[in-house]
């Protein structure tokens, strides 16, 4: 994999901003909603940038408008019952500045809600399953589920054709925190894959802030590749 410039590494960074935004979805008093799986998709509106999750990840107006113009939101999940939350990015449009191809695809794992979701993200999933067990199970299961749904999502071109959305794809994928666990763990799983075309399913991993990651049996590469699906 090329070494990141800083472009790039400010086009990914941008990415888990956005995607610790909750896109609609409230987990904060007053009127908590913490309801499984609420999904959110198409173009990104600019004050949930700007607002972010009422909490620090806040873009200022100006990121914001660049950013909804750049990319938009194929799916988001958020707080399934185990508190997992993703977003899939699409790229709008080329911006060769940022490293930025039209319909680049970039899968974006969020971090702790240590105020909104402690007790699942947290105490569950931090503590007794990463610190004690090594792997985030629970939140690993719901990425499988999802991913396999992102898997059957389609496309349909400007002459009405259409196609499966990933097939023949590259994503890239990014972390922060517990996210950079997920991140870690889909590539361990899904990493060796290769599409027709001979290219990786996973283009890069780029993590942030990282929880690392626990063994299996001997804790060999081979190892965990094989047994942790």
């Amino acid at each position: 994999m090329p070494a990141l410039t800083i472009a790039d590494y400010l086009k990914y960074a941008n990415l888990q901003m956005a995607a610790e935004a909750l896109f609609r979805f409230n987990a904060t008093p007053p009127g908590t909603n913490l309801s499984p799986g609420d999904q959110f998709r198409d173009d990104i509106p600019v004050d949930v940038l700007t607002t972010g999750n009422l909490h620090a990840t806040r873009f200022s107006e100006t990121e914001a408008e660049s950013f909804v113009g750049q990319w938009r939101v194929v799916e988001h999940i958020s707080n399934t019952s185990t508190g997992f939350s993703g977003t899939l990015f699409m790229a709008n449009k080329d911006n060769p500045a940022a490293g930025i191809k039209k319909d680049d695809l970039v899968l974006s794992f969020r971090s702790t809600e240590f105020i909104d979701d402690a007790a699942r993200d947290n105490e569950a999933t931090n503590k007794l399953e990463i610190k004690d067990k090594g792997f985030a199970f629970g939140q690993l299961s719901d990425m499988e589920d999802w991913w396999a749904h992102l898997q059957t999502l389609t496309t349909t071109d400007a002459q009405g054709n259409v196609s499966n959305l990933l097939a023949g794809k590259s994503i890239s994928v990014t972390g922060y925190s517990l996210g950079s666990h997920m991140a870690t763990a889909f590539n361990l799983m899904h990493g060796q894959e290769i599409l027709a075309d001979g290219s990786p399913r996973v283009a890069k991993v780029v993590n942030f802030n990282g929880a690392g990651i626990g063994t299996i049996g001997a804790g060999s590469l081979a190892t965990m590749r094989a047994q942790l699906p």
